[in-house]
């Protein structure tokens, strides 16, 4: 389990936005490692509800669309936030 939150919520933002970038610039293998991590960084996110939500919270409120898009996703899928997602 992650340690702290705050490295949790990064990770999700720097994989989101490289798998953004790398649909842009065609970098695949890059793109691809992004998505098996934020699998992985969904996958706490599935087994806390609480860590889910905490995280919607700032991941909702970021800059970059892509990052929003990725936590949207994700929200609909835990059925959380579901009107902010949409």
């Amino acid at each position: 389990m992650y340690e702290n939150i705050t490295i949790l919520i990064k990770d999700y933002i720097d994989n989101a936005i490289i798998q953004g970038e790398t649909t842009l610039n065609g970098d695949y293998k890059r793109g691809n490692k992004a998505v098996k991590n934020l699998k992985k960084i969904f996958k706490y996110m599935v087994k806390d509800n609480v860590l889910a939500l905490q995280m919607l919270d700032i991941l909702f409120s970021n800059d970059n669309t892509n990052v929003i898009i990725w936590a949207a996703g994700h929200a609909l899928v835990l059925k959380l936030k579901t009107d902010e997602a949409i």
